[in-house]
Protein backbone atom coordinates (compact mmCIF):
# COMPACT_ATOMS: atom_id res chain seq x y z
CA UNK A 1 0.00 0.00 0.00
CA UNK A 2 1.13 3.41 -0.81
CA UNK A 3 0.04 6.90 0.68
CA UNK A 4 0.77 10.28 0.86
CA UNK A 5 -0.30 13.39 3.11
CA UNK A 6 0.00 17.09 2.95
CA UNK A 7 -0.99 18.63 6.21
CA UNK A 8 -1.63 22.53 5.66
CA UNK A 9 -1.97 24.49 9.13
CA UNK A 10 -0.38 23.40 12.70
CA UNK A 11 -1.95 25.38 16.01
CA UNK A 12 0.99 24.20 17.73
CA UNK A 13 3.45 26.41 15.34
CA UNK A 14 0.29 29.17 14.62
CA UNK A 15 0.64 28.72 11.28
CA UNK A 16 -2.46 29.00 9.39
CA UNK A 17 -4.59 27.10 6.77
CA UNK A 18 -2.70 26.82 3.98
CA UNK A 19 -0.22 29.26 4.59
CA UNK A 20 2.41 26.11 4.74
CA UNK A 21 2.40 22.96 2.97
CA UNK A 22 4.49 20.03 4.59
CA UNK A 23 4.08 16.71 1.86
CA UNK A 24 4.54 13.73 3.22
CA UNK A 25 4.58 10.34 1.63
CA UNK A 26 5.04 6.07 1.91
CA UNK A 27 4.49 2.81 2.03
CA UNK A 28 3.13 0.24 4.27
CA UNK A 29 1.98 -3.20 5.05
CA UNK A 30 -1.63 -4.35 6.80
CA UNK A 31 -1.51 -7.85 8.39
CA UNK A 32 -4.93 -9.05 9.57
CA UNK A 33 -3.96 -9.01 14.08
CA UNK A 34 -7.67 -10.21 15.50
CA UNK A 35 -10.02 -11.80 12.66
CA UNK A 36 -12.82 -11.13 16.01
CA UNK A 37 -12.70 -7.35 16.45
CA UNK A 38 -10.67 -6.85 12.57
CA UNK A 39 -7.85 -5.71 13.78
CA UNK A 40 -4.74 -4.62 11.97
CA UNK A 41 -1.39 -4.15 13.04
CA UNK A 42 0.42 -1.64 10.37
CA UNK A 43 3.83 -1.21 9.62
CA UNK A 44 4.70 1.80 7.42
CA UNK A 45 7.82 3.64 6.55
CA UNK A 46 7.57 7.10 5.39
CA UNK A 47 9.10 10.26 4.04
CA UNK A 48 8.53 14.12 4.56
CA UNK A 49 10.04 17.53 4.18
CA UNK A 50 14.07 18.40 4.63
CA UNK A 51 14.67 14.79 4.82
CA UNK A 52 12.91 13.31 7.37
CA UNK A 53 12.04 9.54 7.68
CA UNK A 54 10.58 6.73 10.02
CA UNK A 55 9.37 3.65 10.46
CA UNK A 56 5.78 3.38 11.45
CA UNK A 57 3.77 0.45 14.18
CA UNK A 58 0.54 0.71 15.03
CA UNK A 59 -1.73 -1.57 16.22
CA UNK A 60 -5.48 -1.21 14.68
CA UNK A 61 -6.16 2.27 12.41
CA UNK A 62 -5.35 5.87 13.30
CA UNK A 63 -7.93 6.89 10.83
Amino acid sequence: MAFGNLPTGNDEQDTRLFQVFQPGYGAGLRVLFNKATRTNLALDYAFGKFGNRGFFLNLNESF
